[in-house]
């Protein structure tokens, strides 16, 4: 691994390593609910970087008509939006903790890539997220776990 971080960087790495998880070419386990697929185990996030939050759509083609919605779980019962889309461009406004730090993959919807872009990353950015994938009659949704680390 340490001839690939020299080569790609921590991000390129991790991005590596995530895009082989999501082929299903690494040994990580991923929750497979219907059509909708995410990691078992926390991702890793560290403190002012980006980290990707992982959500597969496994339905190829994917309809037009379909809606991607990502929240935080804030305690039992509440959830802040985080990002989303209609797959038309028009968005939920996400809540101010993520304004201008939250984005999908708009240009990846069509090949099932759900995925969360997550920039600048922050010590309360730690805990659980929904992806919540709708099209047709169907919807799923799947959790990650984001786990937040700082340089030593």
């Amino acid at each position: 691994l340490s001839g690939l971080f020299g080569l790609f960087g921590l991000w390129g790495l991790l991005g590596l390593l995530g895009l082989l998880g999501l082929l299903g070419l690494d040994s990580w386990n991923f929750w497979d609910c219907g059509f909708l697929s995410a990691p078992r185990t926390p991702v890793l996030g560290i403190i002012g970087d980006k980290v990707v939050l992982p959500c597969q759509v496994g339905s190829t083609p994917i309809p037009e008509d379909f809606s991607i919605r990502w929240t935080f779980h804030l305690g039992q019962s509440r959830r802040i939006p985080v990002g989303s889309s209609d797959g038309k461009g028009r968005r939920e406004e996400p809540d101010q903790r993520y304004r201008g730090r939250a984005e999908l993959f708009h240009g990846e919807f069509r090949a099932g890539n759900a995925s969360l872009l997550l920039r600048d990353v922050r010590s309360s950015d730690q805990g659980s997220y929904s992806c919540q994938v709708s099209f047709q009659d169907e919807s799923r949704e799947v959790l990650v776990e984001l786990e937040v680390a700082g340089w030593c």
